[in-house]
């Protein structure tokens, strides 16, 4: 069980409530970000400061790194799987001269996953050759 978050206060513990209750229901981006922002500046600064540190700590507070490596040892694991696995079976089938099509997406896809994990971020200014750097 993740640990409670400390808030500091009723007041923050109560506007965090209310944000999350308000904001559950919306779909839409902007306007899951008008209600935030208009819970913010209802706020004093002190809950403000302490409602953005609760949220910034996500949804698994105090995951410490053994545990975060070991969830992205799985998910690494896991894509290396199914792209080993759509391969073996995409040969299988095409040496049995079956329609080897799916097994050759869902190779492609693990494949894809793994590649999508290492590759830099588009909106990243570190390398690449935009026009934004």
């Amino acid at each position: 069980m993740a640990e409670r978050p400390d808030f500091g206060s009723r007041e923050a513990e109560q506007a965090f409530k209310d944000v999350t209750a308000a904001m559950e229901p919306l779909t839409d981006e902007g306007a899951r970000a008008d209600v935030l922002g208009a819970y913010a500046l209802a706020q004093s600064p002190a809950t403000q400061n302490k409602v953005v540190e609760v949220i910034q700590q996500g949804p698994f507070p105090g995951t410490d790194q053994r545990t975060v490596n070991r969830l992205w040892f799985a998910v690494i694991i896991g894509l290396l799987d199914i792209g080993v696995l759509g391969a073996v079976l995409g040969f299988v089938l095409l040496m049995a001269s079956k329609d080897a099509s799916a097994a050759w997406a869902f190779a492609a896809a693990g494949v894809g996953g793994l590649v999508g994990l290492i590759a830099p971020s588009p909106l990243s200014s570190k390398g690449g050759t935009g026009t934004n750097g």
